[in-house]
């Protein structure tokens, strides 16, 4: 089977969402545990390449969004975030800038209300394959995302129960 090149890796990994939030579960060592969320192919990219070295590894150019979302005593969800641009940077390197952020989030509402919280990091395209990017609609498609997020992950799952 042939080796993709890297510019097809790169390509295809555009776009692609690692989520670490604490609805996810707990690894071992008691943080998050992180999901891959991607499309089709990408996720067919991922399993003929070492996909470790590709997200983590590789500096990209992040779009990540860090989240706290609370639901009042009337059950409403809602969200405090802040949206950071990390451009070309391993995600791994962006945790002193993050985590900071999510803290100081957390620290902003009332404990007891937090039904989850963690951060949001899309690959975002490089200047030479999009050459008129427009941050303000990464923005937007990041807070989509993130009401999607939680209509699927608390809202649709609160209504099954």
């Amino acid at each position: 089977m042939r080796k993709p090149s890297d510019k097809v890796i790169r390509s295809c990994l555009t776009g692609l969402r690692l989520v670490s939030m604490e609805s996810n579960g707990l690894k071992e060592d008691g943080t998050a545990d992180v999901k891959i969320d991607c499309g089709p192919s990408a996720k067919v990219m991922l399993s003929r390449v070492d996909a470790n070295r590709w997200i983590v590894d590789t500096p990209h150019n992040w779009l990540i969004t860090v989240v706290v979302i609370i639901k009042d005593i009337h059950g409403n969800y809602d969200t405090i975030h802040d949206l950071v641009m990390a451009r070309g940077i391993r995600i791994d390197d962006t945790g002193p800038d993050v985590q900071p952020m999510l803290d100081k989030a957390k620290g902003r509402v009332n404990q007891r209300l937090i039904v989850d919280f963690g951060w949001i990091a899309e690959i975002l395209p490089t200047k030479r394959l999009k050459q008129n990017q427009d941050d303000n609609t990464f923005y937007d498609r990041a807070e989509q995302y993130l009401e999607n997020w939680i209509i699927n992950r608390h809202i649709e799952q609160e209504k099954a129960a």
